[in-house]
């Protein structure tokens, strides 16, 4: 699911933040949830050149 930046605007150099949620597997483990980002939805990041984003995911009972 698309998400935006949460800031209206980002200054060269800043940090801007992203909210969105995240829903487990039903099945207990390990996982991790890669990303890429996209600028104004006409172009991709250069995913390969700056490393990958990725969120550890821990689903316990």
């Amino acid at each position: 699911m698309p998400t935006l930046v949460d800031a209206a605007n980002v200054p060269p150099d800043g940090v801007g933040r992203f909210t969105f949620g995240l829903k487990g597997s039903p099945a207990p483990g390990s996982y991790t949830e890669t990303f890429n980002l996209q600028s104004y939805g006409l172009r991709w990041f250069d995913h390969q050149r700056l490393g990958g984003y990725y969120i550890p995911i821990r689903v316990t009972e």
